[in-house]
This record gives C-alpha cells, structure tokens and sequence, in this order.
C-alpha cells in the first residue's frame, strides 16, 4: 500500500501485493522446497483422517462393549435366578 510521503508507484504497490498473495499461498500449501511443510491444508487432511480413524475405533469399543453385555446380563440372570431358586 502506498505510504502518504511517498508518491504512488503501482509497480511497487503491485509487488507488495504479488508478495502477500504468496505468503498467503505458501501457508495455505506449504513450501514448495520443503516436503515436510504440508500447510493448513495439509493439515487440516491429517487431521480429518486421523479423526476418522478414531471414530472407527470408538466404533469398534462401542460395538465390543455391547456384544459383551449381552453374555454378561445373561449369566447375571442366572445367577440370579440362581439365588432365587435358593431363597424359595
């Protein structure tokens, strides 16, 4: 952005632009040379697939829990049954 003490260049003013749209590019993509650097949107997809992941095994213990119960609340009735059977 021209400054008021200076006088208005749009070569420069172009420049400072094309320089912010980069830096705004680079931290959304990542660094070209450096492999490492995913950006937010690299990111934001590791993350979105390490969540599903947990969702799946929060799936998988909700699912083992319950197949569980099932053998449990029936040996549970038996023994109560059990003890039922004692008290008459």
């Amino acid at each position: 952005m021209p400054n008021q003490n200076q006088p208005y260049n749009m070569e420069q003013w172009q420049r400072d632009i094309d320089n912010k749209l980069n830096s705004i590019l680079q931290l959304l993509k990542g660094h070209e040379l450096d492999k490492d650097d995913k950006g937010l949107v690299g990111q934001t997809y590791d993350h979105e697939h390490r969540i599903e992941k947990l969702e799946k095994l929060k799936d998988r213990v909700v699912n083992i829990i319950i197949g569980l119960s099932v053998p449990a609340g029936i040996g549970l009735y038996d023994v109560l049954k059990s003890l039922a059977f004692l008290i008459k």
